[in-house]
């Protein structure tokens, strides 16, 4: 190989390993994005369910009060 070949050579293999390494870093920050979402929307919905639970539970325990009054 004469010179100049080995000079693109290297700068197409350089290109192709940043490339690489730049698709890497979106792909592990879109992830991280997509985690940093989820999990507490996930810890919000259970805040949430069990909110809504106690609620009915305290409405059936009310309406079994009001029964046994009467």
């Amino acid at each position: 190989m004469n010179f100049v070949t080995k000079v693109w050579f290297y700068i197409i293999a350089g290109l192709v390993l940043f490339a690489s390494i730049f698709i890497s870093a979106l792909l592990f920050v879109l992830v991280l994005a997509i985690i940093l979402i989820t999990i507490p929307y996930a810890l919000y919905l259970n805040w949430k369910t069990k909110k809504e639970l106690e609620q009915v539970y305290n409405r059936e325990k009310l309406k079994e009060d009001l029964k046994k009054l009467r």
